[in-house]
């Protein structure tokens, strides 16, 4: 598919795209939405109500385009020549393609709840790795949907071996687990390691319940330790930050991210949620280059797999007139699956170059093709930039996808009161099934991005 300028908004929103010439004709929408259970993964028929579709006018007027269910898909009669749009919740997708798999992959239940009330969970933990100070947990729900931040542990009493931690699941945005369905909670003990001068949290051991929540009974466990395992790992910082200095040259790269992550269907379904965190380390000062091994305890299933991720962060300030900055983070990200030894962290692409965006119709952004790699398709979020009380806010305004290098969004996407726009815009690179099924993720993946004000 070859597309000269593509324009993603919301019904209603987008300005100034030109359609490129295509055969019309019907369009067939394929594919289910898949939900990863700890019981299996379950596939669920698309409505015709679950996707919007629209064809723009020539002067940018949305025309819904209706589908029907059929044994093959959802059928769209009335496709217009070149592109149309298609939403799926955050998501929204320009193409001109005949075919297009709309499936998505969730993790969790389609009926995992979340709390209504406060909901106060009591966690009596025993046979812990002799709690030091800055262990912390972390609770994981494939089932549920769930994955918590790591939850600090107490100071260690008369006893390290056990602990007390308090969690409400509403205050911390936690959806239910119901084990009487099928869902499994992973309890998992983090311990801080050092490697090259640098801290990071790491496994040491974890156990498995199958609670009802809510509930007003404490959770009762016994912790066991995980598989002993370790990660080679040589991470060429240099090489992402002069990737980053071709599109931010006066950023500075402020801190780094490492995690190592395991999830089930992360082969076939890239990491499509949250993953249960095996590493994770934040460094601000790492050189050019960290080449070393670190240990972990793996706990989690051999038939999960296992993920490495690295990240870049540099931040960049915006500001409106006599009003504080704001910091937006920019970063490049690099995820692959693992199956074990050394691991080589050098960036795959790097962020869109030569920015540009124009007020006459609307704001329309357009970029040239990143300096470093190549992309397969484009992200890019908008923000309102907001004075909240003399600072800075920014809000997020809309989100959209394209395989293009422009994109056009109506001030009506914007909030009228707001002082201006920031724009970031990102190259993502990904496997080849990425364009034919573009509501879904993959690995290995590459994401680079730069931002920049629309005043």
């Amino acid at each position: 598919m070859s597309l000269r300028i593509l324009c993603l908004a919301l019904a209603g929103a987008l300005l100034g795209c030109a359609d490129d010439a295509a055969p019309s004709g019907p369009v067939l929408l394929t594919g289910s939405d898949v939900y990863v259970t700890d019981g299996g993964e379950v596939d669920v028929v698309i409505a015709p109500t679950d996707v919007i579709a629209f064809a723009l006018g020539p002067d940018g007027d949305v025309q819904p385009l209706a589908l029907r269910a059929t044994a093959a898909g959802l059928m769209m009669d009335d496709a217009p020549d070149g592109t149309f749009y298609l939403r799926r919740g955050d998501i929204i997708v320009a193409t001109d393609a005949r075919q297009v798999d709309v499936g998505s992959v969730m993790l969790g239940r389609s009926d995992a709840a979340m709390p209504s009330t406060n909901t106060p969970v009591s966690f009596e933990l025993s046979n812990l790795d002799p709690a030091q100070d800055g262990d912390a947990v972390q609770l994981y729900s494939v089932g549920a949907g769930l994955w918590s931040p790591q939850l600090a542990l107490p100071d260690p009493g008369t006893d390290p071996t056990t602990a007390t931690v308090e969690v409400d699941f509403a205050a911390q945005a936690l959806p239910l687990v119901e084990g009487a369905v099928g869902d499994r909670l992973h309890i998992t003990q983090f311990r801080q390691q050092t490697v090259a001068g640098h801290a990071y949290l790491a496994t040491v051991g974890s156990t498995t319940v199958a609670p009802d929540l809510p509930s007003l009974d404490p959770i009762v466990a016994a912790l066991e330790p995980g598989t002993a395992a370790s990660l080679d790992l040589d991470w060429r910082i240099a090489e992402f930050d002069r990737v980053r200095t071709d599109t931010q040259p006066v950023a500075i790269t402020a801190f780094y991210d490492l995690y190592v992550s395991a999830m089930p269907g992360a082969a076939a379904h890239g990491q499509y949620g949250a993953a249960a965190d095996l590493i994770s380390m934040r460094a601000q000062d790492l050189d050019d280059q960290l080449t070393a091994s670190l240990a972990f305890a793996d706990p989690y299933p051999t038939t999960w797999q296992r993920i490495v991720t690295t990240v870049a962060w540099y931040p960049v300030n915006y500001t409106l007139p006599n009003a504080a900055a704001t910091t937006l983070w920019d970063g490049m990200w690099l995820r692959a699956l693992w199956t074990g030894g050394a691991v080589t962290a050098t960036p795959d692409v790097g962020p869109p170059s030569d920015v540009h965006v124009d007020w006459s119709r609307g704001l329309c952004v357009s970029w040239a093709p990143p300096l470093t790699g190549a992309a397969t398709y484009y992200q890019l979020t908008f923000y309102d930039t907001v004075d909240d009380g003399g600072t800075t806010r920014l809000v997020p305004a809309a989100d959209g996808r394209t395989r293009g290098t422009r994109f056009c969004l109506s001030p009506t996407m914007l909030d009228p009161a707001a002082g201006g726009a920031v724009v970031q815009v990102a190259s993502v690179t990904a496997n080849a099934a990425a364009p034919s099924h573009p509501f879904a993720t993959s690995l290995p993946d590459a994401y680079a991005e730069t931002s920049l004000l629309a005043p």
